[in-house]
């Protein structure tokens, strides 16, 4: 059951993030895609976390 709400708080997490960065995208393209570099790598050092 845990791992449905996680499922549920990570689409939810990547609606908003889709929306943030669209939006941030017309404004600051810079910041933007500062942005979605940190989250990438956040991303893969998170999924190597939980393989360990």
């Amino acid at each position: 059951m845990s791992d449905d709400k996680w499922i549920a708080y990570l689409i939810l997490g990547i609606i908003a993030y889709t929306i943030v960065l669209i939006y941030l995208l017309e404004q600051e393209p810079i910041l933007a895609n500062q942005i979605n570099n940190s989250v990438i790598i956040g991303l893969l050092l998170t999924i190597l976390i939980k393989i360990k």
